[in-house]
C-alpha cells in the first residue's frame, strides 16, 4: 500500500484521500523507514535518520529526482555509477558518488583456482568458474543438468536414485544461480553451500544450506520445501525468502518476501505443531546463544539487495561488516585495529571495491588500511 502511494505522489498522480492515508501511514516509524528505503533504493538518493517531513521532503526528493533524470541523458548508458550513504548513528550522513563500474573483476577478486564446485554422492568433484558451459551428469552418465550463463539448470530425470544427493558449494567473490528439477530457483550468496536431492521424493523437497540464498520456490501442496540450517529449518509449499546461515555469524534469519513460510527450531522438525508461520516482510531470527525464535517486522529490501549486487548495511557493527566484506570480496581481513569493531555504521554500496567501502568509512573514521594481492590490514592511525 505505502509503496504505491509514495510512486503516485512522486508522479503527481496521487489524489486528496490518498495524500490523507499517506500522512497517516508515514506516522509510524517502520514506515518512514520504507519511506527511506524506497527513495534510497530507487533513486540513489539518501535521507538522514531523522523523522519525516512530507512536505520538505517530497519536494526536496522531487527535485533531485529531476536533476538526476536531467543529467542522466547527458551520461552514456554504459557507465554504471554507484551511489553511497553513510551513517554514523547521531552524527548524521554522508553522500559520495563513486568513481564508474567496469566489470565484476572491479569488485571481486576471485584466484583462478577459486572454482565453484559440485560434490556427488561418491565424493567426485566438478570443477568450474562463472561463464564456463558443461554438462552435469549422474553417477550413470545420464545427463542431470546444464550450466549455462551463470546458472546450474537441473531437469527431471527419473532414472536418477532418489537418495542421490549433490552439494554446491560458491565461494568467496561470487554468487551463483540454481535452478533444481521441481523448478524452484536458488540464488546462492558468496561463501555458500547448498545440498540438494537430484530427485525430490513425493512426500517432501529437503535441502540444507550454509550460507546464504533466496528461494523462489516451486509451488507444490503435497509436497512441502524444507530448508535445514544450524539450528533452524523452514517450512514451505510455494513462496520466496531470503535464508541467512553462515556459520561464523552469531544468528540464522528467515526473512520472508512472498508467501508463508514456517519457521522452527531443527530439533522440532518432527513434531506437531512445531513451527511459527510467518506474514511477508517478517524475519524470523534465531541466535546461536538462544534456544528461540525472535519474529519482527522489517523493509525486506535490505535482506535481497545482494542479489542485485548491492551491500546494504544498516547499524551494524564494523565486526560483522567486515565478515561481509571478506565473503564478498574474496579477501582475508586482518585487523589490527580491535576498537574499531565497536563502531557502527549503516550505508550503501552498489557494486564498488572492497577500497571504495573502506575509503567510505575511513573518510568518517580514521585508519589505515592497505591491500596486497587478497589481503587487507587495517591499522590504527599512527600518532606523531
Amino acid at each position: 500500500m505505502i509503496d504505491k502511494l509514495i510512486l503516485k505522489y512522486l508522479d503527481d498522480t496521487i489524489n486528496s484521500e490518498e495524500l490523507s492515508q499517506l500522512y497517516k501511514l508515514l506516522e509510524k516509524p517502520k514506515n518512514q523507514i520504507i519511506f527511506k528505503n524506497y527513495i534510497r533504493y530507487n533513486h540513489d538518493i539518501n535521507l538522514t535518520l531523522t523523522p519525516v517531513n512530507l512536505q520538505k521532503d517530497f519536494k526536496i526528493i522531487k527535485t533531485r529526482i529531476a536533476d538526476k533524470k536531467t543529467s542522466k541523458n547527458l551520461i552514456s548508458p554504459l557507465l554504471k555509477y554507484a551511489a553511497l550513504i553513510l551513517f554514523i548513528i547521531g552524527l548524521g550522513y554522508f553522500y559520495h558518488q563513486i568513481k564508474p563500474f567496469d566489470s565484476q573483476a572491479d569488485y571481486a577478486n576471485v584466484s583462478e583456482h577459486n572454482y565453484i564446485t559440485i560434490e556427488k554422492q561418491n565424493g567426485d568433484i566438478v570443477k568450474f568458474i562463472v561463464g564456463e558451459s558443461r554438462k552435469i551428469t549422474n553417477l550413470s552418465g545420464d545427463v542431470i543438468g546444464e550450466i549455462e550463463d551463470g546458472q546450474l539448470i537441473l531437469k527431471d530425470n527419473s532414472s536418477t536414485k532418489a537418495n542421490a544427493f549433490h552439494a554446491l558449494t560458491v565461494p568467496y567473490g561470487h554468487k551463483f544461480k540454481l535452478t533444481l528439477a521441481d523448478g524452484t530457483r536458488i540464488h546462492l550468496n558468496s561463501g555458500s553451500s547448498l545440498r540438494y536431492p537430484l530427485v525430490f521424493n513425493k512426500k517432501e523437497r529437503k535441502v540444507n544450506l550454509e550460507g546464504e540464498a533466496f528461494f523462489k520456490v516451486a509451488p507444490n501442496e503435497d509436497a512441502p520445501f524444507i530448508v535445514e540450517s544450524k539450528g533452524l529449518f523452514s517450512k514451505v509449499l510455494g513462496t520466496e525468502f531470503n535464508y541467512s546461515a553462515y556459520p561464523d555469524d552469531k544468528s540464522t534469519d528467515v526473512v520472508l518476501i512472498e508467501g508463508s513460510v514456517g519457521v522452527g527450531l531443527k530439533t522440532n522438525l518432527k513434531g506437531e505443531n512445531s513451527y511459527q508461520i510467518l506474514a511477508p516482510s517478517q524475519k524470523a531470527t534465531r541466535f546461536l546463544s538462544e534456544n528461540k525464535i525472535e519474529v519482527e517486522e522489517v523493509d525486506t529490501k535490505k535482506y535481497i539487495a545482494w542479489t542485485q549486487g548491492s551491500l546494504v548495511f544498516e547499524d551494524e557493527d564494523m565486526k560483522s561488516i567486515l565478515r561481509v566484506l571478506q565473503r564478498r570480496y574474496n579477501v582475508e581481513v586482518i585487523n589490527k585495529y580491535p576498537d574499531l569493531e565497536n563502531y557502527r555504521f549503516s550505508g550503501v554500496f552498489k557494486k564498488v571495491g572492497v577500497e571504495e567501502v573502506l575509503k567510505t568509512i575511513q573518510s568518517h573514521t580514521p585508519f589505515n588500511f592497505n591491500i596486497t594481492n587478497n589481503k587487507v590490514t587495517i591499522e590504527p592511525l599512527t600518532t606523531q
